[in-house]
């Protein structure tokens, strides 16, 4: 139906090593890197040859199996990485750029940066704690330590083995979950002293545990209720949609429905002021809403300091906002 709209074909490429490309990148077991490289090199494939680098190329390469002298890019996420890897390398051939969840060239980098920070500020916490300090003096040195014995001797418990790529990995995974935190020195602690029980006791609350992505935190303590005011569509009714949500969310957690909501009217860089004014103040008629709420717009920040000092002072006060 897009296509049809704007007059355009729409194409998705298959990244090398994925999909319908070949050839198709398939271990026994990827979840052990070494072994799943060792089965690829052993059938022939050079997987140097599947970068960020030589994805771009391919994009060129399908535009010109099309025939497309020009193209519109559009990338999210790690696809928007690869888009403006291919605006570098062929920067002539691209008409138009649109990223979105932006995932920059040294963003493993910052992200192993952000969580080795959030590890270290835990450490910190554990180490003003009495109880946590005895078991745990040094958290960060005792991750490091731990990582290094497992190297030489994985820990094997009935939810599955521990080498140090597994244990790195699940404190990185905990520490992207507030309450997943929680769980880091008990974890550590557990395998460093490779008792099995106590080890296997986490994993598993690891597995049950609900976080975030595809679902709603359990730890979640506020509600941003985020409405555009100029869909793509103008046919959708966001009011309505915004409604539809609050009511999802209610069925949901009715606890966390009847947490304090902020509402957010985003997008309004898309309408002149009247127009902008007239569509919030139907949205605050038909929703009923009478408490503060906030106009945006993320592309040029209008009103987002507002949002933000807003937000903070909030945060700092302790308070909850108005529902």
């Amino acid at each position: 139906p897009l296509a049809e709209e704007i007059g355009r074909p729409i194409v998705f490429v298959d990244q090398r090593g994925t999909g319908r490309s070949t050839p198709f990148l398939e271990c026994a077991d990827a979840a052990v890197p070494g072994d799943c490289v060792d089965e690829l090199t052993a059938e022939g494939i050079d997987l140097l040859a599947f970068s960020t680098a030589s994805a771009a190329d391919d994009i060129v390469a399908v535009a010109d199996a099309l025939g497309a002298p020009q193209i519109d890019l559009w990338g999210a996420s790690y696809g928007s990485r690869l888009a403006l890897e291919t605006v570098r390398r062929h920067g002539d051939r691209i008409r138009s750029l649109t990223i979105e969840a932006v995932d920059a060239a040294d963003s493993p980098l910052d992200d192993a940066l952000d969580v080795r920070s959030a590890l270290e500020r835990t450490g910190e916490e554990c180490a003003a704690d009495t109880a946590c300090a005895a078991v745990l003096p040094d958290l960060v040195a005792a991750v490091d330590d731990t990582a290094a014995a497992l190297t030489a001797e994985p820990l094997v418990t009935a939810v599955g083995e521990i080498d140090a790529p597994v244990f790195l990995a699940t404190v990185e995974e905990l520490m992207q979950w507030s309450r997943g935190t929680t769980y880091v020195p008990a974890f550590v602690a557990a395998v460093r002293d490779r008792d099995v029980a106590a080890a296997q006791a986490v994993q598993l609350a690891v597995s049950l545990a609900p976080f975030p992505g595809g679902q709603f935190s359990d730890v979640m303590n506020r509600v941003v209720n985020c409405i555009d005011i100029a869909p793509f569509d103008e046919g959708v009714d966001y009011v309505k949609e915004a409604k539809a949500l609050v009511n999802e969310l209610k069925k949901y957690d009715a606890t966390l429905h009847a947490k304090p909501r902020w509402l957010v009217f985003n997008k309004v860089d898309l309408l002149d002021k009247k127009e902008a004014d007239k569509r919030i103040k139907d949205a605050l008629k038909r929703m009923r809403w009478t408490k503060p709420w906030y106009a945006i717009s993320g592309i040029n920040s209008g009103g987002t300091p507002e949002l933000v000092r807003a937000i903070a002072e909030h945060l700092a006060a302790g308070s909850e906002p108005s529902k």
